[in-house]
């Protein structure tokens, strides 16, 4: 069951295919449910920008850049205007981003299968369905799919097509990923080691810094501080997640004063680990690159969003892990606690939390202590990706790399 490379038509009938699917799965539960303090955060930032107040300036973390928010703005009129509910607008963004990574996915598939439909349907429906991605999406309505989605692209043009242009659109999309989000990043230097001559790896920089500059540069010399807090330095509070995570759930003075020095000290630790890995990686392709990359943030970061657990996702579906359904089973489990599907006493899950209405106000120490049980329950699947790095550093020695195309498809 193969799709001959003359046959164009075919296969763009079954990316069209994967692509709407993916949205679909999505639009129910995203219409159901309200989402998070994600999806308020959008409609209150919305609100302002609309009476020309800015929304960076408020008490609230609002850190997505200017362009994000004339787009949204734009979507939630469209719903006022069509009558759809502005909650489902506002996530039409990391849904759609759901439905790219998908299709990238499922493009891979079928070039490393050497045109096999059925394998590469089957593969690309461990995104499309899993769950991981729908509740972080179309339930929580966080944009973390946006820059993944951008970073993938930027792989896809990388590391499966020959034609000269192609560099120009990985450096720009892996730009206007680090505009969304800082974090894609960590994947330039992966991008510089792939990229061979130095004429290219010149041409590369300028061009992934140009979105960054276009979107940030404004407001940096408008509020430098703003910029570096709300952009450049932002990361979730520790207490939430692993080395951090023990402090909250044993209350012994020794365990408390290394979460402290960690919390301070822990980024040290994860950029010597990524230079570590770059002389690791130099014989990796860039999907198990990124694997390893993403892996290690998870083990080794300050804080914690249940959305971060998105970042190995497309990568371990691409690689074909055998600890993707495990990681699966895991995560999902862990959700049922996070977002209320089985409720704990005195726990603040997301969707209750935040349904819509105003979110009560509490300090961090608050919210931390009252979900003490779930900071227990979290540390198991902190533990098996510890276990999934260790495993992954040992046998990317002998991996074999992903099948590239001898030229374009």
């Amino acid at each position: 069951m193969e799709i001959l490379e003359t046959n164009r038509r075919t296969l763009q009938t079954w990316s069209a295919i994967v692509f709407l699917l993916t949205i679909f799965v999505r639009i129910i539960p995203g219409t159901l449910i309200y989402g998070s303090e994600d999806v308020t955060a959008w409609s209150y930032a919305s609100t302002l920008w609309e009476y020309g107040q800015d929304p960076y300036t408020q008490n609230y973390v609002f850190n997505w850049p200017p362009f994000w928010l004339t787009i949204v703005h734009g979507l939630i009129h469209a719903g006022q205007i069509t009558g759809i509910p502005s909650h489902l607008m506002i996530k039409m963004h990391p849904i759609t981003a759901d439905g790219i990574i998908a299709l990238i996915i499922f493009r891979i598939f079928i070039t490393i299968s050497n045109g096999d439909l059925k394998k590469s349907l089957t593969g690309t429906c461990f995104y499309s369905l899993n769950p991981i991605s729908i509740v972080i999406s179309s339930i929580h309505g966080n944009f973390i799919s946006v820059p993944l989605s951008l970073l993938l692209v930027a792989v896809y043009f990388q590391a499966f097509s020959r034609k000269p242009w192609n560099l120009t659109w990985a450096s720009l999309s892996l730009g206007c990923g680090i505009m969304s989000k800082i974090w894609p990043i960590a994947a330039l230097p992966l991008f510089l080691q792939k990229t061979r001559s130095i004429k290219q790896k010149l041409m590369f920089l300028p061009l992934a810094a140009a979105p960054v500059l276009a979107a940030l540069l404004p407001l940096y010399l408008k509020n430098k501080d703003m910029v570096m807090e709300r952009f450049i330095k932002y990361q979730s509070q520790p207490g939430w997640w692993g080395l951090t995570g023990f402090g909250q759930i044993w209350d012994v003075r020794i365990i408390k004063g290394f979460c402290g020095w960690y919390a301070t000290h822990g980024n040290m630790i994860l950029l010597a680990t990524f230079i570590g890995l770059l002389f690791l990686t130099r014989f990796l392709d860039m999907f198990r690159a990124l694997l390893l990359v993403f892996l290690a943030v998870l083990f080794l970061m300050n804080g914690y969003g249940p959305q971060y657990l998105m970042l190995i996702l497309p990568f371990a579906v691409i690689l074909q892990s055998k600890w993707l359904i495990p990681f699966t089973l895991f995560v999902s489990a862990l959700f049922c606690f996070e977002y209320g599907l089985i409720p704990l006493p005195d726990h603040c899950s997301i969707p209750i939390l935040c349904n819509g209405m105003q979110v009560p106000s509490m300090s961090m120490e608050q919210l931390l202590r009252i979900n003490r049980m779930v900071n227990i329950f979290r540390l198991p699947l902190w533990l098996f990706i510890g276990i999934w790095f260790v495993n992954e550093l040992y046998s990317s020695r002998t991996s074999q790399p992903l099948k590239m195309p001898s030229k374009h498809e």
